[in-house]
């Protein structure tokens, strides 16, 4: 006789152990996962970075033409719906404690959708870890004023960062210049254990149809600052060196470690990947009908 019950728990825990194994796998390196489904508010990561917000930002549907209506759905790399986005007027912006906590800040991801709703007079930031007093600030992406500023071009996105908590320098401009009214993606990760070629940075026109492009900013720098400031979406926490953000804003993401580009949220994951959860998803479906058909007595 054929020991179907004894074949149907195997395949169910190998279903669930490797189920397990590709959602740990995931979720390990992610600090924080802002999507803005339920609110503005809620990290999706399960680390608990909940975000306070400041009036001036607020959640919208996605719509079905203009602005924000070329942020991916579903999210290429989990496959999830996205269906609204965070919207800034220019005075608003969302923070949370330092989410890296006692883990320390070394090498690192961020990722993000955006959409310029105006140029300015003034920098604009979409994220950062940065106050006004020494030995609080680490890292900015910004947006340079429609005039160029730090070293970059008008509207030209850059990284500020600083290796001390103090002098902060511009790594880069990064090689992208926005233009309003157009949907990207945006994502930069820092090496900290290179010492050059240290950053790399990743861009998609969503509106246009463009690719994933990518550039690699050098510098000598073989760490960013680990500070205790909050992390922002939409401006920093020293108002000298610029201004928060308008325009919308989805799935902030970061991560505690470089991210390949196929390990991106634009990216689809890697075909190993896919057959480890697709293996994991048979066996699972394999082992639940087993165990129906023990429960209706149909074991053989």
């Amino acid at each position: 006789m054929k020991n179907t019950k004894s074949s149907s728990s195997t395949a169910l825990i190998l279903g669930l152990v490797g189920l397990t194994a590709f959602l740990s796998t995931a979720q390990a390196a992610t600090i924080g996962y802002w999507r803005f489904e339920d609110d503005v508010l809620t990290d999706s990561s399960g680390n608990g970075n909940t975000l306070s917000v400041i009036t001036g930002a607020t959640k919208e549907a996605i719509p079905v033409s203009g602005n924000g209506s070329e942020f991916s759905s579903p999210i290429p790399q989990t496959g999830d719906s996205n269906g609204s986005m965070a919207s800034f007027n220019g005075s608003g912006s969302l923070s949370v404690a330092d989410p890296f906590g006692a883990s320390g800040l070394g090498s690192f991801t961020a990722e993000a959708y955006i959409n310029l709703g105006s140029t300015s007079s003034n920098t604009q930031y979409v994220m950062s870890q940065y106050d006004a007093n020494n030995g609080d600030r680490s890292w900015g992406l910004g947006i340079a004023d429609s005039n160029g500023t730090l070293s970059a071009g008008a509207n030209e996105m850059y990284l500020l960062v600083s290796p001390d908590g103090d002098n902060p320098t511009t790594l880069l401009p990064l090689g992208l210049t926005l233009t309003t009214g157009v949907d990207y993606y945006i994502a930069f990760s820092f090496d900290g254990s290179t010492g050059t070629n240290d950053v790399t940075f990743y861009y998609q026109d969503l509106t246009n149809g463009g690719t994933l492009m990518s550039t690699i900013g050098s510098s000598t720098m073989n760490k960013v600052f680990d500070s205790s400031a909050k992390f922002r979406i939409s401006g920093t926490g020293n108002t000298n060196i610029g201004g928060k953000f308008t325009g919308d804003i989805d799935e902030v993401k970061i991560s505690d470690t470089v991210l390949s580009s196929s390990e991106l949220l634009i990216a689809i994951p890697e075909s190993s990947t896919l057959s480890l959860f697709s293996f994991a998803g048979l066996a699972l479906v394999f082992g639940l009908r087993g165990r129906k058909r023990l429960h209706g007595k149909e074991s053989v």
